[in-house]
């Protein structure tokens, strides 16, 4: 399936990007999807084992947790020419405790005044 949401532009419709391969979403995204890469160098080999899961899955659990999302940041390569720039390979997530709606930096000041 090819992805022609916007940011993205590779897909059926949308402008290829410094005119690399075209992004295609192969399996479902929804889907939990398990696997592992195995990877040789110098005479070693190597097999790293990932999940993939929705971004969802991780909001939510988050919030379940009592987290508030402040902030989102997928990180860039600063250098167009490397291949890893047209996607992010991280994405930064800061979040605010809270309990019973205050945040906890909050409780722990009311607490310390309380005891002085």
């Amino acid at each position: 399936m090819g992805s022609d949401g916007p940011g993205v532009g590779d897909g059926p419709g949308g402008p290829r990007e410094s005119g690399g391969p075209p992004f295609v979403i192969r399996k479902p995204y929804y889907d939990v999807q398990r696997y592992a890469d195995e990877v040789e160098r110098d005479g070693l080999v190597m097999t790293f084992h990932a999940e993939h899961r929705p971004l969802q899955d991780y909001t939510e659990a988050l919030a379940d947790l009592g987290f508030v999302i402040e902030r989102m940041i997928e990180p860039t390569e600063p250098h167009p020419s490397d291949k890893w720039c047209r996607l992010p390979l991280f994405l930064d997530v800061l979040c605010r405790y809270e309990v019973l709606g205050r945040s906890v930096p909050d409780l722990d000041r009311r607490s310390a005044s309380a005891r002085s």
